[in-house]
């Protein structure tokens, strides 16, 4: 009987335990084509769980605003109270342009470095396959602002506005900026841009 009392206990003290180790386990996103040249298409992306406020550079998972049964993968540009506006490629943030340098040619389109306040990342100018907005636009309180790296072809916040951060998902786990497969040839010039965006 007494053996019988113990497990029970056991277990009953197991179930809080088991269940905080589920939600901290990293969960896995696929990404689409929006975050071409930092993230594969079909690569797997591992979210840690939510809990901070996102801060600009960072790359988040989120369920889609318009969509809430699909995940997003998009960089943070924007916090609540930015403005942020589209001068052609260039991004700009609060009246200044975003730091950026020109890594060189990839495919039909060109990659570059762009960095704020310390974080770095790689985009890809291309031919559209839409009209892109130019703004400006204001972020909202509660809210943040979100682009894809594959800067011409990704459907974010310049369509549907700043991204309700109780849609977040958690950030996701990114590496420091690294050239794609079949860009190898682009070392050079992305070591010369990265001492250039300190």
């Amino acid at each position: 009987m007494r053996q019988v009392c113990y497990r029970r206990r056991v277990r009953r003290a197991l179930v809080p335990v088991l269940v905080l180790c589920s939600c901290a386990t990293p969960r896995s996103y696929l990404a689409g084509d929006s975050m071409i040249p930092s993230i594969a298409v079909g690569a797997k992306v591992t979210v840690d769980g939510g809990g901070r406020a996102p801060a600009r550079g960072t790359v988040l998972v989120f369920r889609a605003p318009q969509r809430p049964d699909r995940t997003y993968v998009k960089r943070v540009i924007g916090l609540a109270g930015d403005t942020i506006a589209a001068n052609g490629e260039q991004i700009v943030l609060n009246g200044a342009p975003i730091a950026r340098c020109r890594v060189g040619a990839f495919g039909a389109g060109e990659i570059w470095l762009e960095g704020i306040a310390g974080s770095r990342w790689l985009v890809l100018h291309g031919a559209a396959d839409h009209a892109v907005p130019g703004g400006p636009w204001t972020v909202a309180p509660g809210e943040v602002f979100v682009l894809g790296d594959n800067r011409e072809n990704s459907h974010d916040s310049r369509f549907w506005g700043g991204l309700p951060v109780r849609f977040i998902v958690g950030a996701a786990r990114v590496v420091a900026p690294a050239l794609p497969s079949g860009a190898e040839q682009l070392a050079p010039e992305l070591t010369r841009c990265t001492a250039t965006l300190r």
